[in-house]
């Protein structure tokens, strides 16, 4: 896997970038933020480079430009200050603010998730690749003119993510007796298993069922060849059957249950378990 590591308030800690110059200016999206006191702010910050970690004072008024900065999915350029003796880092200033105003619970909900992820895949490589993705995915989010949207945004980010972790099945093919697959559906099992066909799935409980049409879907989105912001057309059934085996397969590729991901499920209707 390209990514490992941790969520804050998990065993596993934050790994984050500590080859840093005093001052340092760098473009990212803030993937964490928390309160510290009534006044400041703790943000993870993502970047081409990797998670940067810093507090942000005076950033709990949200009408301020740094205050604006310091919430999840904001976009900005960040200037940064490390103390020299305690290591310790702040946001000394902001420019270029973008706020993430996906406009709706549901695009919230799915960033929230996504940031979820990264954080906790983090640390061990592919910093460019994610950054690049997390951005191609937030612009989508916003532009989402509907849940309908919302949802394929969803399907195909996290088919393109799991690609990147190195836990994304090959499309083509069973991964038990390697037959190809053709216009057949297949049977997803666990991220360990990949794809398998109707053969080798006997007796398999907890696969999820892809028929050829959603199997062709995964296939545009995981290798690239769909982007996200491309309006696919896909039937309801087809989307939200797509939406409930990502969110299955992106909580296995990290191990544990997400809350972020219950809440995705919540806003958007959909049930857990394979099918």
């Amino acid at each position: 896997m390209g990514f490992r590591g941790g969520l804050p308030g998990c065993d596993t800690p934050i790994k984050v970038n500590k080859i840093m110059r005093r001052n340092k200016r760098t473009e990212g999206v803030v993937v964490r933020s928390r309160p510290v006191g009534d006044q400041d702010r703790q943000v993870v910050i993502l970047s081409r480079e990797g998670l940067l970690e810093a507090t942000a004072y005076g950033a709990q008024r949200p009408s301020s430009r740094l205050g604006a900065a310091a919430q999840v999915g904001s976009r900005a350029v960040f200037y940064l200050y490390v103390n020299p003796v305690k290591g310790h880092v702040k946001v000394s200033d902001v420019d270029r603010v973008e706020v993430l105003g996906a406009g709706r619970l549901e695009g919230l909900a799915v960033f929230q998730l996504w940031a979820d992820l990264v954080v906790a895949t983090h640390g061990a490589g592919h910093e460019a690749e994610v950054y690049r993705l997390l951005l191609e995915g937030r612009d989508a989010l916003r532009r989402a003119g509907g849940v309908e949207e919302v949802e394929r945004v969803l399907v195909g980010w996290l088919l393109r993510f799991l690609g990147l972790l190195g836990v994304a099945p090959e499309w083509d093919r069973c991964a038990r007796c390697g037959r190809g697959l053709g216009e057949e559906g297949a049977w997803w099992g666990s991220v360990e298993e990949g794809l398998l066909c109707r053969g080798c799935a006997v007796g398999r409980e907890g696969a999820w069922w892809l028929s050829g049409a959603m199997r062709g879907v995964c296939a545009g989105f995981a290798e690239g060849r769909v982007g996200l912001g491309v309006r696919v057309r896909m039937e309801e059934g087809v989307r939200r059957g797509l939406v409930r085996v990502v969110l299955e397969r992106g909580e296995e590729a990290v191990g544990r249950r997400l809350a972020s991901a219950g809440l995705v499920r919540e806003v958007l209707g959909v049930s857990g378990g394979g099918g």
